[in-house]
């Protein structure tokens, strides 16, 4: 074999396997000591943070990323994301979310509704660290993986 057609088959064959590997199932995970798990009951329990939901809203489209960026301060050791896409006619949908902290630290995701344990259209996630989680600009991409035409509301909440 040619070793241009050599090169090219392993190309091929690393691309297909991509998709594959970048999707989560969620059960605990570990990066550069942030620890993302599911949140048991898929509620944010509010009581525990002192500061109340950063929530946005939208519409998400087919194969369209929408891009959230949340401030998180120093010292601050636990975050939970709920990002919420239920609460229509049709479906299911799927929708997909990634995450990116502040710095070159990687990102978390893409994240599918079963992520956190439970397929009910819906993502609740926390994100941990003892010594403190990076500071400063987090973005969020909420994808529209498999929604209609016409598009699908979508909530995220970042509680701290």
């Amino acid at each position: 074999m040619q070793p241009e057609k050599t090169i090219l088959i392993l190309i091929i064959a690393a691309a297909l396997l991509v998709p594959a590997a970048a999707a989560h199932d969620l059960r605990a995970e570990t990066a550069d000591q942030i620890t993302v798990s599911s949140i048991p009951d898929g509620l944010i329990d509010l009581d525990k943070f002192k500061i109340g939901i950063r929530s946005v809203g939208g519409t998400i489209y087919p194969s369209e990323w929408d891009l959230i960026n949340k401030y998180i301060p120093s010292n601050v050791e636990t975050i939970e994301v709920y990002l919420d896409w239920s609460g229509h006619s049709g479906g299911p949908y799927s929708v997909a979310l990634t995450i990116y902290p502040p710095g070159n630290n990687g990102h978390f995701g893409p994240y599918y509704d079963s992520a956190d344990g439970r397929s009910d259209e819906k993502i609740t996630l926390s994100f941990s660290d003892s010594s403190g989680l990076p500071s400063g600009t987090w973005q969020f991409y909420v994808f529209g993986d498999d929604v209609p035409a016409s598009g699908i509301s979508y909530t995220l909440n970042v509680v701290y």
